[in-house]
């Protein structure tokens, strides 16, 4: 049987992960100039770079990261996971943006509530299965 774990992400330290995933991922596959990622063990380098980058392209460059790399972050989680003592295969692995679901309207001030329902028990029940027992 296979397991579909979803994490629904709200918001990030995108700079850590770039900086804890260029040791395992293609150079070629990381969008940032030669220098920041020569320097991103510095404190603060990726940060002062992504901070001239708007917050939705910065999504679509993690996105494209991650989803380049799959295979090799696979790799890597796998064996983390070894570590930890877990036997995990990862099928697959990707980040997509989650489409925004509409929320539910409130319902007016004044609407209505709802009346219970006394259900009465099936004839032939036993005295001990109802409610009055």
């Amino acid at each position: 049987m296979k397991l579909r774990l979803v994490i629904d992400i709200d918001d990030m330290d995108y700079a850590g992960l770039i900086r804890i995933l260029i040791p395992h991922i293609k150079r070629a596959d990381l969008p940032l100039p030669e220098k920041v990622i020569d320097a991103a063990a510095k404190p603060g380098v990726i940060e002062g770079f992504l901070r001239f980058i708007p917050k939705k392209k910065q999504d679509q460059m993690v996105m494209g990261i991650v989803n380049k790399n799959r295979s090799r972050i696979i790799k890597r989680g796998e064996k983390i996971a070894e570590g930890w003592g877990l036997q995990l295969s990862i099928g697959d692995l990707y980040i997509r943006p989650v489409e925004e679901e509409p929320k539910p309207e409130k319902a007016p001030a004044d609407a209505q509530t709802v009346q219970e329902e006394t259900v009465q028990p099936a004839p032939g029940t036993p005295s001990d299965m109802t409610e009055d027992a």
